[in-house]
This record gives structure tokens, sequence and C-alpha cells, in this order.
């Protein structure tokens, strides 16, 4: 970060780009990307330590930064599965769909851990000035479907706390 406080604006995307730019391609959401994109969320990348055992964030915590591993383990827990990421796997992607929610997991560090992070609103604010239609286009389908997911759910809570469920009839 040192290196980027004492370069050109210019330069700092290149010299990010270079030293970033990878990881961010390991997100699906960013995949097809432009450079400009790329470059603008780089600048901004920042590198966190974590020793075995240390929480990354916890259940409830709002949705705040996105998250790549470059060394280590992080293990995602949540009520009903446990997943890893490692090797720049990016996790924390509701920051992107639903920035500021709370999360339904909790991320923990399993091993020494060296992580790449990114506030979101950096991530945000690139979509909206450089992001192909491609990219505003997933990330507008899969708000709409948390939101009709969640429709759903409620609706399902709401029907079954009011009814009785009567399985003989098939309700």
């Amino acid at each position: 970060s040192h290196i980027l406080d004492n370069v050109s604006g210019d330069m700092k995307r290149i010299v990010a780009d270079a030293m970033y730019g990878d990881v961010m391609l390991k997100c699906t959401v960013f995949k097809n990307a432009s450079t400009h994109l790329i470059a603008h969320i780089a600048v901004e990348m920042r590198v966190e330590v974590y020793a075995r055992g240390d929480v990354i964030y916890d259940f409830d915590d709002c949705a705040n930064d996105l998250y790549f591993p470059r060394k280590g383990t992080v293990m995602l827990s949540s009520k009903s599965i446990d997943m890893y990421r490692e090797g720049g796997e990016p996790f924390g992607l509701e920051v992107i769909y639903k920035k500021g929610a709370p999360r339904g997991r909790m991320a923990v560090s399993v091993t020494e851990t060296v992580i790449i992070a990114v506030d979101g609103d950096v991530i945000h604010d690139a979509i909206n000035k450089f992001s192909e239609p491609a990219i505003r286009w997933r990330v507008l389908m899969t708000n709409t479907l948390l939101k009709v997911a969640k429709a759903l759910t409620d609706a399902v809570d709401l029907t079954l706390e009011n009814y009785e469920c009567d399985v003989s009839r098939g309700v």
C-alpha cells in the first residue's frame, strides 16, 4: 500500500491490477469484467492477516467486505453446512447482492491466513461506473431471486404459524 501511495493515479491502477487483478477474476461476478472495473477495485484492496481460530466475521455482522484468501483456509459455517475457501476462492459475496444486510454465516480462519479484502462501497462504485450490462443484470437478477426466496420463506412460516398442518389431507 505504501508503494501505491507514492505513484500517479494511472500508475496506481496499473500496479494494483498487476498485484490483484488475477484475484478479482476468480470471482464469477467479475469473470468477464473490463480492465477498468478490475483496476478500480484493485487499487482499494487491502491485505489482512488472521491467526488460526480468528473470526473474520460472525453471524449477523453487516455484509460490508468481499474477501479472497491468498494463503491458508477459511471455514464458512452456517446452521446447516460448513464450507471451506482457500486459494483465492472468494467469500462474503453477499456484499455484492445485499450490501449491509446481516451475514447468514460465520467465517473463521482454520489456519494462519492471509486475505485480500475490499470494501463493498468500492465494488458498487466500480459496478456503477464501469460494468458491462451483464454484471448489472447478474446483480439485479440475484437481488430479485433473493427477495422472492425470502418472500416465499416468510409466506410458508406465516402459513404454518397461523394454521394447523393436517398431513392426512395434504395441507
